[in-house]
C-alpha cells in the first residue's frame, strides 16, 4: 500500500487512521498486515518495523529517520545482534527486494518478531519461517527472560 501517513512517522501519536485503513485493506486482501511504501521503498508494516533477510543471511531494516517509528522491539533486536553473530544493514529496501528475500519478518511490541511467509500472494523463501527469523526470535525471547521451551518451542525446531 502507498504510505499515506504524514512526513514525521518517527513521532508516536494517537493518530492511527492510516494504520487502521492499512489493516482494513490487508483484511480485504486476505492478509494479516500491509507493508507501506513511499517513493518506491518500504517504510514499515501497518504497525511494525519491517525486516528482510538477503540470500547471504544478512538482516536488512530501514535506517532510523523521520520515515519510520523507532520501535522498541526493533531497538532490542539490534542490541542482540552481536550475540547472534548475524550481520545487518540499515537501509531502505524495495517491495521487490522483500518479495525476493530469503526471509521477511516484522518487529513490534505486540507481536514481537513475526515471520512473514507470504507477500502479494507469493511465498517468501520456502513459504515458512526461516532459520534467521527463528534465530532472532530465540535470542529475543531469551533476552526478555521467556522460558523458550514452554512458550516458544517452535524456535528450537
Amino acid at each position: 500500500m502507498h504510505d499515506t501517513r504524514w512526513a514525521r512517522r518517527d513521532m508516536k501519536t494517537v493518530q492511527l487512521l492510516s494504520q487502521a485503513l492499512a489493516y482494513r485493506a490487508a483484511k480485504q486482501a486476505r492478509a494479516d498486515t500491509a507493508f507501506l511504501v513511499q517513493d518506491g521503498k518500504v517504510t514499515e508494516a501497518a504497525s511494525a518495523n519491517a525486516w528482510i533477510v538477503d540470500e547471504m543471511g544478512r538482516l536488512i531494516t530501514r535506517n532510523l529517520s523521520a520515515d519510520i517509528l523507532p520501535g522498541i522491539t526493533r531497538s532490542g533486536v539490534l542490541r542482540l545482534l552481536d550475540k547472534t553473530g548475524l550481520e545487518m544493514e540499515e537501509r531502505a529496501f524495495t517491495p521487490d527486494e522483500a518479495l525476493n528475500a530469503a526471509e521477511v519478518f516484522t518487529t513490534s511490541a505486540g507481536a514481537m518478531i513475526a515471520p512473514v511467509i507470504m507477500l502479494e500472494g507469493q511465498p517468501i523463501g520456502m513459504g515458512k519461517p526461516g532459520p534467521v527469523t527463528r534465530k532472532v526470535q530465540k535470542a529475543y525471547y531469551e533476552a526478555i527472560g521467556a522460558d523458550v521451551d514452554s512458550v516458544a518451542p517452535w524456535v528450537l525446531a
